[in-house]
Protein backbone atom coordinates (compact mmCIF):
# COMPACT_ATOMS: atom_id res chain seq x y z
CA UNK A 1 0.00 0.00 0.00
CA UNK A 2 1.27 3.44 -0.95
CA UNK A 3 1.09 6.38 1.51
CA UNK A 4 -1.08 8.20 -1.05
CA UNK A 5 -3.78 5.53 -0.59
CA UNK A 6 -4.29 6.31 3.10
CA UNK A 7 -7.19 8.63 3.83
CA UNK A 8 -9.27 9.50 6.86
CA UNK A 9 -10.78 12.30 8.83
CA UNK A 10 -10.22 14.13 12.06
CA UNK A 11 -12.54 16.05 14.35
CA UNK A 12 -11.08 19.20 15.83
CA UNK A 13 -12.76 20.96 18.71
CA UNK A 14 -12.89 24.71 18.06
CA UNK A 15 -14.04 26.95 20.89
CA UNK A 16 -16.63 29.49 19.79
CA UNK A 17 -18.65 32.39 21.10
CA UNK A 18 -22.37 32.41 20.41
CA UNK A 19 -23.26 35.90 19.20
CA UNK A 20 -26.95 35.14 18.58
CA UNK A 21 -29.12 32.07 18.95
CA UNK A 22 -32.64 31.13 17.90
CA UNK A 23 -34.62 27.92 17.69
CA UNK A 24 -33.40 27.38 14.10
CA UNK A 25 -29.73 28.34 14.30
CA UNK A 26 -27.00 30.56 15.65
CA UNK A 27 -24.41 33.16 14.70
CA UNK A 28 -21.05 32.07 16.05
CA UNK A 29 -17.57 33.59 16.25
CA UNK A 30 -14.50 31.36 15.83
CA UNK A 31 -10.82 31.68 15.02
CA UNK A 32 -11.07 28.95 12.38
CA UNK A 33 -13.11 29.21 9.19
CA UNK A 34 -16.01 26.80 8.76
CA UNK A 35 -16.67 25.92 5.14
CA UNK A 36 -20.12 26.83 3.84
CA UNK A 37 -22.21 23.67 3.56
CA UNK A 38 -20.15 21.67 6.07
CA UNK A 39 -21.88 19.81 8.91
CA UNK A 40 -20.71 20.10 12.50
CA UNK A 41 -21.59 18.73 15.90
CA UNK A 42 -22.33 21.89 17.87
CA UNK A 43 -22.03 21.56 21.63
CA UNK A 44 -23.90 24.23 23.57
CA UNK A 45 -23.95 24.96 27.29
CA UNK A 46 -27.17 26.91 27.83
CA UNK A 47 -27.52 28.16 31.39
CA UNK A 48 -25.92 24.97 32.68
CA UNK A 49 -27.85 22.63 30.36
CA UNK A 50 -25.67 20.86 27.79
CA UNK A 51 -26.95 19.97 24.34
CA UNK A 52 -25.31 18.67 21.15
CA UNK A 53 -26.95 19.41 17.81
CA UNK A 54 -26.06 19.03 14.16
CA UNK A 55 -25.42 22.31 12.43
CA UNK A 56 -24.70 23.32 8.84
CA UNK A 57 -22.56 26.37 8.08
CA UNK A 58 -24.70 28.55 5.80
CA UNK A 59 -22.40 31.57 5.56
CA UNK A 60 -19.03 32.64 6.92
CA UNK A 61 -17.16 35.92 6.78
CA UNK A 62 -14.11 37.52 8.34
CA UNK A 63 -15.47 39.48 11.29
CA UNK A 64 -12.30 41.05 12.62
CA UNK A 65 -8.53 40.92 12.43
CA UNK A 66 -6.90 41.80 15.74
CA UNK A 67 -3.16 41.57 16.42
CA UNK A 68 -2.70 39.17 13.54
CA UNK A 69 -5.54 36.88 14.65
CA UNK A 70 -8.48 36.43 12.27
CA UNK A 71 -11.98 36.02 13.72
CA UNK A 72 -14.82 34.56 11.65
CA UNK A 73 -18.60 35.04 11.99
CA UNK A 74 -20.49 31.98 10.78
CA UNK A 75 -24.20 31.34 10.46
CA UNK A 76 -25.14 27.85 11.64
CA UNK A 77 -28.47 26.30 10.72
CA UNK A 78 -29.58 23.56 13.10
CA UNK A 79 -30.48 20.40 11.15
CA UNK A 80 -32.48 17.36 12.26
CA UNK A 81 -33.32 19.18 15.48
CA UNK A 82 -35.92 17.47 17.57
CA UNK A 83 -36.81 16.05 20.94
CA UNK A 84 -35.03 17.17 24.10
CA UNK A 85 -32.38 19.23 22.26
CA UNK A 86 -35.03 21.31 20.50
CA UNK A 87 -36.87 21.86 23.78
CA UNK A 88 -33.69 22.86 25.63
CA UNK A 89 -32.86 25.44 22.96
CA UNK A 90 -36.45 26.73 22.84
CA UNK A 91 -36.50 27.10 26.64
CA UNK A 92 -33.17 28.95 26.58
CA UNK A 93 -34.29 31.30 23.79
CA UNK A 94 -37.50 32.03 25.70
CA UNK A 95 -35.52 32.99 28.81
CA UNK A 96 -33.42 35.36 26.67
CA UNK A 97 -36.53 37.04 25.31
CA UNK A 98 -37.78 37.59 28.85
CA UNK A 99 -34.47 39.02 30.21
CA UNK A 100 -34.45 42.81 30.03
CA UNK A 101 -31.43 44.24 28.23
CA UNK A 102 -29.95 40.89 27.16
CA UNK A 103 -28.97 39.78 23.66
CA UNK A 104 -29.25 36.41 21.92
CA UNK A 105 -25.73 35.45 22.95
CA UNK A 106 -26.12 35.99 26.68
CA UNK A 107 -25.44 32.90 28.75
CA UNK A 108 -24.55 30.69 25.81
CA UNK A 109 -21.14 29.02 25.65
CA UNK A 110 -20.33 26.50 23.00
CA UNK A 111 -17.84 24.64 20.86
CA UNK A 112 -18.07 22.94 17.51
CA UNK A 113 -16.42 20.04 15.76
CA UNK A 114 -16.85 18.57 12.28
CA UNK A 115 -19.63 16.02 12.02
CA UNK A 116 -19.07 12.49 10.77
CA UNK A 117 -22.14 12.86 8.52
Amino acid sequence: MDDDDLTGGIAVVEPMRVAQISTTGAQIDTTAPLGVGTLHDVRLALDGRAVVVKGRAVHSTVRQIHRGQVFFRTGIEFVDLGGPAAQTIADFVETLVNRPGKTGGAGARARTEPSDD
